[in-house]
């Protein structure tokens, strides 16, 4: 026990929040304890199975946690919190908070392959996104696997648009692609080929 004239020590964890990408890795929290020596510290997940602590989960007075985590196979954020405790400290437990995002994706829904667009007539071009897609997107036109243009660009990822086919040749190979504009990594193409008729 703390003498009682003596101010207590704190408990000091860096960082106390940590934002994690979608992919597996590793991650450390630094622990030290101010106005005290020997204090013994632990740690411990208090929630999020998706970690685990791979170093000593105590020491005294200044020290180094690792956590490490896989890949995020949801569609959404996920969250843990990690629970530092001493004793002896003021302000102990201190609670941290991790967070990792989902993988981004997009995925067209349609036209996805298979279909007959005619041309003067509207159609609806859908798509899906999932994780964390900022910004707008844009669509694009393919035929035969190469760009022939870019139907609509700077639009709210929303996952519909109204196209008016129009202003192109009637025939087989098409495909839609819908691109991030803020990373063109994130894409989806048809994943067959749909055809213009009339």
């Amino acid at each position: 026990c703390w003498p009682p004239d003596m101010p207590a020590p704190d408990l000091l964890v860096s960082p106390l929040h940590r934002d994690l990408g979608a992919g597996s890795g590793k991650t450390t929290f630094d622990v030290s304890v101010s106005g005290g020596t020997g204090i013994q510290w632990s740690a411990e997940i208090v929630s999020g199975n998706w970690l685990a602590i791979t170093s000593d989960t105590q020491g005294a007075d200044a020290g180094q946690i690792e956590v490490s985590f896989g890949s995020n196979p949801t569609a959404e954020t996920r969250s843990a919190t990690i629970r530092f405790t001493a004793d002896d400290a003021k302000n102990a437990p201190v609670d941290v908070t991790l967070l990792q995002r989902a993988f981004s994706k997009l995925q067209v829904i349609a036209p996805n392959g298979g279909e007959s667009l005619t041309r003067g007539k509207q159609t609806k071009i859908t798509w899906q996104s999932q994780g964390d897609v900022p910004g707008t997107v844009r669509i694009e036109l393919f035929k035969d696997g190469v760009l022939k243009r870019t139907l609509m660009q700077g639009i709210v990822n929303d996952g519909k648009r109204r196209w008016k086919v129009e202003k192109i040749k009637k025939g087989g190979g098409y495909q839609i692609r819908v691109v991030s504009e803020s990373n063109g990594a994130v894409s989806d193409l048809s994943d067959s080929t749909f055809e213009i008729v009339k």
